[in-house]
């Protein structure tokens, strides 16, 4: 008896496996009349692609701009074959850019995912993701304080690795990120000039937050992060280990807003490395040493931006963290740079490992 549940029970999984398809996305198709199946017969928009697509489906998206994305929570994967520099999702007006469902089954890899103003009213896309799993994608200039005030906010309940978010602000009366986990990525130039863009009940991991405004943690979980010259930054209720605060008042970390903040260091001179004076030389130095994967091209938005936020051989943050079994868990193997961590005696203060 046990052997034929065994039997019936491979028979069953291969029958799984072999329906798995692939599918194919071509934007300079003429139609979605296709079946999807070759890249001969690509569907044109990826929305076509996912409503044929069925559990375990994989879709294969090549270059070029494409619309916003709704899976239903199906459990597929939408890929990017070439990456965000030559694949793009464009937002006009409002709406959700990366509609994934409840939960982490829909998977999206490799797109730039920007926001656009709607010509005919002044403000753009507001919410970049709800739910789902993203990977090496790049997310820009979603939010805007000019908009329309919604209650959605900009990044919802999504596990998001290697990612980057460029230029994003809430709406004044929304929310930044809620319910969100983030390993490994950046935030350049996120927050509202004018009031607190809140990041609630989210886990930071291995991140870069640089350059912020008026950023507010409420009751998060940030674990080796680097959080420097941003202008203003809020903490309440929010757990902080082998983190660097550069340049965050002290009022911050009061008892009376109830955060607890380990291993951590405050101080002014965590002694950061320098990037090379041309963009050229400062873009080589952001593909290969600044994070652990890469664009083959420049994207306007990084032109000259990116600072050199790896540690200095004499820097007070090495060696001076601390990682609890289930903490070592929860950050991982890899730094932001894709490094090993634990390199050396303990591991390193902020998002890199010297």
């Amino acid at each position: 008896m046990k052997r034929f549940l065994l039997l019936a029970l491979c028979a069953l999984f291969s029958f799984n496996a072999a329906e798995a398809r692939t599918l194919y996305v071509n934007a300079n198709r003429p139609n979605n009349k296709g079946n999807g199946l070759s890249a001969s017969k690509a569907k044109k928009t990826i929305q076509a692609a996912i409503n044929i697509a069925k559990k375990g489906d994989t879709i294969l998206v090549y270059p070029g701009t494409y619309a916003p994305i709704k899976t239903k929570n199906k459990k597929i994967t939408v890929k990017g074959v070439y990456g965000p520099v030559l694949t793009k999702i464009e937002c006009v007006g409002f709406g959700t850019a990366l509609d994934l469902g409840m939960g982490t089954a829909s998977k999206v890899f490799g797109f730039e995912v920007k926001a656009i103003r709607n010509k005919d009213m002044y403000f753009r896309q507001t919410v970049a993701t709800n739910g789902g799993t993203v990977r090496q994608c790049v997310f820009t200039q979603f939010g805007d304080m000019i908009a329309i005030g919604l209650s959605t906010p900009t990044f919802d309940k999504t596990n998001m690795t290697e990612c980057d978010l460029l230029y994003c602000s809430p709406d004044s009366r929304g929310s930044f990120m809620n319910g969100c986990t983030l390993q490994r990525c950046v935030l350049h130039e996120c927050g509202d000039p004018t009031s607190a863009a809140a990041i609630k009940s989210s886990n930071l991991f291995n991140s870069l937050i640089h350059d912020g405004r008026n950023l507010s943690f409420n009751s998060c979980l940030l674990i080796n992060c680097t959080l420097a010259g941003n202008e203003k930054i809020l903490l309440k209720r929010t757990n902080a280990y082998n983190s660097i605060f550069n340049g965050v008042a002290s009022s911050q970390f009061k008892k009376a807003r109830k955060n607890t903040v380990s291993h951590c260091y405050k101080g002014s001179a965590p002694k950061f490395r320098s990037f090379p004076a041309s963009s050229a030389a400062r873009w080589q130095y952001w593909s290969w040493h600044y994070r652990s994967w890469h664009f083959d091209g420049v994207p306007d938005e990084y032109e000259g931006q990116p600072v050199d936020y790896r540690l200095q051989a004499s820097s007070p943050c090495i060696d001076k963290g601390k990682l609890t079994a289930a903490q070592k868990k929860l950050v991982g193997s890899k730094d932001l740079a894709g490094k090993k961590r634990i390199r050396g005696k303990a591991v390193d203060c902020g998002c890199y490992e010297f």
